[in-house]
């Protein structure tokens, strides 16, 4: 497994986002470790997914409670 250091900017605040590969063959990325407001969270959230669609890499977001709430998935994950 691979981790990535994803930072993100909103304003002058700048937050870490735990991301890594999975041996499922998608990028997981983790706001569970984050610490940051809910409003931010929530903008981030979309912000993260477009940017993960852009590349065009299979990747799942998880909110606090560790549910998907974000995903492109490939036809073999």
């Amino acid at each position: 497994m691979y981790c990535h250091h994803l930072e993100a900017t909103k304003s002058s605040k700048r937050f870490e986002v735990p991301c890594e590969d999975t041996p499922e063959g998608f990028i997981g990325i983790w706001f569970m470790p984050v610490e940051i407001e809910n409003e931010i969270r929530e903008d981030l959230i979309p912000a993260l997914a477009e940017f993960f669609e852009g590349l065009g890499s299979p990747f799942k977001i998880h909110n606090l409670d560790g549910e998907v709430v974000a995903k492109l998935e490939t036809s073999t994950s």
